[in-house]
């Protein structure tokens, strides 16, 4: 992601302890030309959503909003 325009940042994160050194893996590899190629590939031929870019997560009965925490930062209960 870190080659896509406008990306400046990956956040990359274990939730559990114990899935740790599997996440750090991620560092321990380097994607080539090749890698690339089939990664465009692939992602020249999918089909997203289309739309604004937090329209899913806007639409609280939508799969996406159901799951969202709403409100945390004004004390809400979180939905």
């Amino acid at each position: 992601m870190l080659g896509a325009p406008g990306v400046a940042a990956a956040i990359v994160g274990a939730r559990y302890a114990n899935r740790l050194a599997e996440t750090l893996r991620v560092f321990s590899f380097v994607v080539d030309k090749t890698d690339w190629s089939i990664i465009n590939e692939v992602q020249d031929r999918a089909i997203g959503p289309t739309g604004p870019v937090y329209a899913l997560e806007r639409d609280r009965e939508g799969p996406h909003g159901r799951i969202m925490k709403y409100g945390l930062q004004a004390g809400g209960e979180g939905r």
